[in-house]
């Protein structure tokens, strides 16, 4: 899974060691499903039960994992054993969403306070859940740039390149996107057409803030421009260096490039993650003597 470096203008721990934390992240994570499963695997070879007690005991498996202190008897029977790796995976990781969002908003010392309606953020979740684990996400960035805050977008640093992203979407299959001119683009439907602002403007501002950063660091590495629509068409585009235009048509082959890519962190994509970090907005508050730093769910799920 994608991971989550930058959230907005929160405070996170990839700030204050970049070289550290991707590895310890991947490390346990991978660490933490081994015993999950194994977990899981002696459950499932566990004799039927009849007793009532034990069922919602059994049944409650998933509440046991997540550490929460209530008495059986408490415990209701709503959620049901899986029978299935693959749904012990998509459980594993909705929790760490969660997991993701506590790291990237709070250091031992520090902590800053995600809008709770970013636990059902599908945009972030796509990001986090669907992507290999060496993809360093950061999401709705704030940098400040001389005197100016710059709204960075969604920036997706790949082991190869940066991703600067921009989203299309439309629930209609029949959509189709064509630009009219350098600040207006329209949208056909069967039955509308409306114009909204050209994608692009927003997309051209951030490249530009991202390699001018990259420039002043001295770093050399790729930088592209990716606008996606999944259901919708894109027409009467012009072939631009360094853009990628995703429509229905050719989004499956770019989303499986990218899931199925196995390249691990490298160093110098470790080097572009810290030089934009260090030129980001961040707000915090000093943790209370009382909040102890999150127990975290890899490392205690379910002890």
């Amino acid at each position: 899974m994608g991971q989550l470096i930058k959230l907005q203008d929160h405070i996170s721990r990839y700030e204050t060691d970049i070289f550290h934390y991707p590895g310890q992240f991947i490390r346990l994570k991978n660490d933490r499903y081994k015993r999950l499963k194994e977990q899981w695997q002696e459950q499932l070879s566990e004799p039927p039960v009849t007793d009532e007690l034990e069922s919602i005991e059994k049944k409650s498996f998933f509440r046991k994992l997540r550490s929460q202190k209530v008495e059986p008897e408490e415990l209701e029977p709503t959620v049901e054993l899986p029978e299935t790796e693959s749904e012990l995976k998509h459980w594993f990781l909705d929790q760490l969403i969660d997991f993701q969002l506590r790291w990237a908003s709070g250091t031992i010392q520090e902590i800053s306070y995600p809008d709770s309606s970013l636990q059902e953020d599908e945009q972030l979740k796509y990001f986090l859940q669907r992507f290999p684990d060496s993809y360093l996400l950061m999401y709705q960035p704030l940098f400040q740039i001389k005197k100016a805050i710059i709204d960075g977008g969604i920036l997706f640093i790949t082991p190869l390149e940066i991703l600067c992203i921009s989203f299309l979407d439309s629930v209609d299959s029949s959509a189709i996107y064509e630009p009219l001119d350098e600040r207006r683009w329209l949208k056909k439907t069967e039955n509308t057409e409306k114009t909204i602002l050209n994608p692009m403007l927003q997309l051209n501002r951030v490249e530009k803030m991202v390699r001018s950063l990259l420039d002043y660091h001295d770093i050399q590495f790729p930088v592209k421009k990716t606008l996606i629509t999944k259901k919708a068409s894109i027409h009467s585009i012009q072939a631009h260096l360094n853009t990628d235009f995703i429509d229905k048509h050719i989004y499956d082959q770019w989303f499986m490039k990218h899931r199925t890519g196995r390249t691990p962190l490298k160093y110098q994509q470790l080097k572009v993650a810290e030089a934009l970090l260090s030129h980001t907005q961040t707000t915090s508050f000093k943790r209370p003597e009382w909040d102890e730093p999150d127990n975290d769910f890899m490392q205690h799920p379910g002890d």
